[in-house]
C-alpha cells in the first residue's frame, strides 16, 4: 500500500509540473483543517475526551476541463491532521500539569477530485467529489508533566507508534471560484479506512478544510 501511494505522489508531481501539457491550468492553495478522530472502545464504556484540532493545509493542483459541466483535479500537499486532548488528571501524588493538549499529524496528501461546475458565470458556484491517500511523516504528541519541576511524558506515542502510516478517505464540498483565478472551498474528509483497528478499539479520522486557492496559467 505504501510503494502504490508514493507511486502516485511521483506521477502526480510530474504531471503538475508547469511544462506539462496534460492539463488547462495549476495553481496553489493554502487553508486551515479542522479534525479530530474517533477512539471507539469495543467492550468498554469509556469515552475519550477528545476535541477537534485547527491546523493547516497547502497543496498544489492541477485542472483538466473534460467537458462544459465537469473538471478533473488532482492536488498534492501537506496536510495537519490529529486532535486535542481534554482530559482532566486527577491523582494522589503530585499534580499532573498539560503541557501541550495537541495531537498532531504531519501528513503528505494526494487528492483526485471531480469538480461540478453548473453554471459558467464570473462568480461561479461548484461541488467537488472526490478521494484521497495520505501518508504520515511525522507526529507531535500531546505532553503531560509530573508536578511542577518532574518529568514530562507523551500521552500517545505508544498508541500512535502503532498506528497505519497510509490512509484513505473520500471528500465532498461546496466552493466559490471568482474569474476562474481566485476561490474559495469548504470540504468534508471523512476516512474510509482506520488509522488503528485490534479488538478492543477502532481509531479514525475525519476533519473539515477549508483553503484559498489562486490558479496560475498554463
Amino acid at each position: 500500500m505504501k510503494q502504490r501511494l508514493w507511486m502516485l505522489l511521483v506521477l502526480l508531481l510530474g504531471a503538475i509540473d508547469g511544462e506539462a501539457q496534460l492539463f488547462d491550468q495549476y495553481g496553489v492553495s493554502l487553508g486551515a483543517t479542522y479534525a479530530t478522530q474517533d477512539w471507539d472502545y469495543k467492550s468498554s464504556i469509556y469515552v475519550p475526551s477528545i476535541d477537534y484540532h485547527v491546523g493547516m493545509a497547502a497543496f498544489l493542483f492541477a485542472e483538466k476541463k473534460l467537458n462544459k459541466t465537469f473538471r478533473l483535479r488532482p492536488e498534492i500537499g501537506y496536510i495537519q491532521k490529529g486532535f486535542v486532548d481534554n482530559h482532566e488528571f486527577v491523582s494522589g501524588g503530585p499534580a499532573v500539569e498539560v503541557i501541550d493538549k495537541n495531537v498532531v499529524f504531519h501528513d503528505l496528501q494526494l487528492n483526485l477530485g471531480l469538480k461540478l461546475t453548473p453554471f459558467a458565470t464570473k462568480l461561479m458556484p461548484y461541488g467537488v467529489l472526490g478521494i484521497y491517500g495520505d501518508y504520515m511523516l511525522a507526529y507531535d504528541d500531546a505532553v503531560i508533566q509530573e508536578g511542577e519541576d518532574g518529568p514530562e511524558f507523551d500521552m500517545y506515542s505508544s498508541q500512535i507508534d502503532d498506528f497505519k502510516k497510509s490512509n484513505f478517505g473520500g471528500f465532498v464540498g461546496l466552493g466559490l471560484e471568482f474569474d476562474e483565478k481566485l476561490f474559495c472551498e469548504l470540504t468534508y474528509s471523512p476516512a474510509l479506512t482506520n488509522r488503528f483497528k485490534d479488538q478492543r478499539i477502532q481509531v479514525k479520522d475525519h476533519s473539515v478544510e477549508l483553503k484559498l486557492g489562486l490558479k496560475l496559467a498554463r
